[in-house]
């Protein structure tokens, strides 16, 4: 019999222990909860272990200079009351990294006063890495502590950028694909395009990184180029500052309908146990009975 409630209890743990692991992780795009490729679970890690701050509300950015804020996908508009906060910050002599490419990016520059701008168009390159041609190469061509020690980068999908100072740039046998066919046609220049850029504004600084998967943990630990380097960079400079407001690295990607789903796996997990129990016990005292006889 103690053996019946010990098993029951090592099969409700595990159940149990299987829903916290569920309910841990999840699979949203550049969520920091997700384990999975695309998640940013090990740059988040790197984030905490680095002791930087997670900025939930963007009014807690008056208490900062000489920070820098990371701005990693983000998923929505502004209002006028954020653009304040962010140009504020910028101009008091902090740094500002906006990670996007197709996004919302545009109007967060626009919004802190940087020229910087997403272009339109698919960035595509001769020089790519693993015969794919959404993994772009691209090499150092400026000069910033972001870049030291940096000499390629492999990117997934970049956007190109245009304005500021060029800090990483595809090859000279590149394009912007404006007619999305694969291929360089008469309309279409071919040369290097700014992927990361920088650029002063007011007392501050503005960092433009054309793909966000660069911090997705696929990306953090491609062994072929510097990524690593890059990422390490930007986390060995000043304090660190994660914007939880805009950025999809926040995202926990759980809906209501998601979490009433583990919990009816739970519960339907421990019926089963419970069931299971009492069917072993039943049979163990009709064995019981038996050998009595």
């Amino acid at each position: 019999m103690k053996r019946i409630y010990v098993m029951t209890l090592i099969f409700v743990l595990i159940t149990t222990g299987v829903l916290i692991l569920h309910l841990a992780t999840n699979a949203a795009e550049f969520s920091r909860d997700n384990i999975g490729w695309d998640g940013t679970s090990i740059i988040s890690g790197e984030l905490d272990a680095a002791g930087a701050e997670r900025i939930s509300d963007l009014d807690r950015l008056v208490d900062y200079t000489g920070a820098t804020l990371l701005i990693i996908a983000p998923h929505k508009g502004l209002t006028a009351s954020e653009k304040t906060r962010y140009r504020d910050f910028v101009n008091r002599g902090n740094v500002l990294v906006v990670a996007d490419e197709y996004g919302p990016g545009d109007e967060i520059l626009e919004g802190v006063g940087s020229t910087i701008r997403f272009a339109n168009g698919t960035l595509l390159s001769i020089d790519l890495e693993y015969s794919d041609p959404s993994a772009i190469i691209a090499y150092k061509s400026g000069e910033a502590s972001l870049v030291d020690g940096v000499e390629s980068v492999v990117l997934n999908r970049p956007a190109p950028i245009v304005g500021g100072e060029p800090l990483l740039s595809t090859s000279n046998i590149s394009w912007i694909d404006l007619v999305e066919n694969g291929r360089i046609d008469a309309n279409e220049t071919v040369g290097p395009h700014t992927v990361i850029s920088r650029e002063t504004v007011g007392q501050g600084e503005v960092i433009v990184i054309s793909d966000p998967s660069l911090f997705i943990n696929a990306m953090v630990q491609e062994p072929m180029h510097d990524n690593r380097r890059l990422i390490s960079n930007l986390l060995g400079g000043q304090r660190l500052l994660v914007d939880e407001t805009n950025s999809r690295i926040a995202a926990s990607g759980r809906s209501i309908d998601d979490l009433a789903a583990s919990f009816g796996f739970l519960f339907g997990s421990l019926a089963l146990d419970g069931i299971l129990a009492v069917g072993a016990i039943g049979s163990c005292r009709a064995a019981r009975r038996r050998q009595k006889r």
